[in-house]
């Protein structure tokens, strides 16, 4: 395992230790368009009234994001909520669409944590040996 992949293993178990995951089987979608982007963020902060939610990748990497009207918001239970429901430090799943030049538009916001399961298909090789 390189240093880097290392870093956000452990930046992620340290920030979200273990068992803070839905069962087992719950997957997140995968984006539907091509310009569409699907990753995990940990909320920052939230300005409701300019339409933007500044996201935190868990290498600490920001990310200012517009939402809309259009944006649609899930719990962990795939129930809606509303961005007022929104708090800072929650983590969730957020599908975007990246415009050329210009900010990066929330389509989906799901709530959840980092799973190890879902760390290591996001982040970690699959078949990759160790030393020894």
């Amino acid at each position: 395992m390189n240093g880097r992949r290392l870093h956000v293993l452990l930046l992620i178990l340290l920030g979200f230790g273990p068992g803070l995951g839905p069962e087992p089987g719950h997957a997140m979608p995968a984006p539907a368009a091509a310009n569409e982007r699907e990753e995990f963020f940990i909320v920052a902060s939230i300005d409701a009234a300019r339409g933007r939610i500044v996201l935190k990748h868990p290498t600490e990497v920001t990310l200012l994001m517009r939402v809309t009207a259009g944006t649609t918001y899930r719990d962990e239970q795939g129930r809606p909520f509303r961005l007022a429901d929104l708090r800072t430090g929650a983590t969730a799943y957020i599908t975007y669409r990246q415009s050329p030049g210009g900010e990066p538009t929330a389509i989906l916001v799901k709530l959840g944590p980092m799973t190890v399961q879902e760390l290591q298909r996001r982040y970690l090789q699959t078949g990759v040996k160790g030393p020894g």
